[in-house]
């Protein structure tokens, strides 16, 4: 099974404060039946560099392995969607998952569902698959599927 959004790097932001942290969560995570967990760290909300990132991440994994808990942790980011993400996505300033194509992304919980709708649209133009996280927090959960009705179905051209 794989866990796609868990903040179980330590250090970086409201996730895991300690090395210690991070391994109870992997362990609790394979006694769950998880094999795989993307780092999603809040990327562009608190305060590191990439490089910090890639660090913790490494010895993350090589304590992991040290301590032969069965998980394998990909690099992820949740990216809070303002324009200056935007910036990062375009300049690939940020993480995607496991490096593909993929990004998780989310929105101020008082977002309206036309920016969030627009954001969207304009990260698939740029052909990113996108991973919404926690749609069920935000006012504009109820409004997106109306204003993608309201558009038309991206599929359907």
């Amino acid at each position: 099974m794989v866990d796609l959004h868990m903040h179980i790097l330590p250090g970086l932001d409201d996730g895991a404060s300690s090395m210690e942290e991070s391994i109870r969560m992997a362990r609790q995570a394979a006694a769950g039946g998880v094999n795989y967990i993307a780092a999603s760290s809040h990327g562009n909300y608190y305060d590191y560099t990439v490089q910090e990132y890639v660090r913790k991440f490494r010895l993350l994994q090589k304590e992991l392995d040290r301590q032969q808990i069965p998980v394998k942790i990909f690099p992820s980011m949740e990216i809070f969607m303002n324009e200056r993400a935007m910036q990062l996505i375009r300049d690939r300033e940020i993480l995607f998952i496991n490096h593909t194509k993929y990004l998780m992304i989310e929105f101020d919980f008082r977002e309206s569902p036309e920016r969030v709708c627009r954001m969207v649209a304009d990260l698939q133009q740029m052909k990113y698959n996108i991973i919404l996280a926690h749609p069920e927090r935000g006012k504009y959960s109820g409004g997106i599927w109306k204003e993608m009705q309201r558009d038309g179905d991206p599929d359907d051209g």
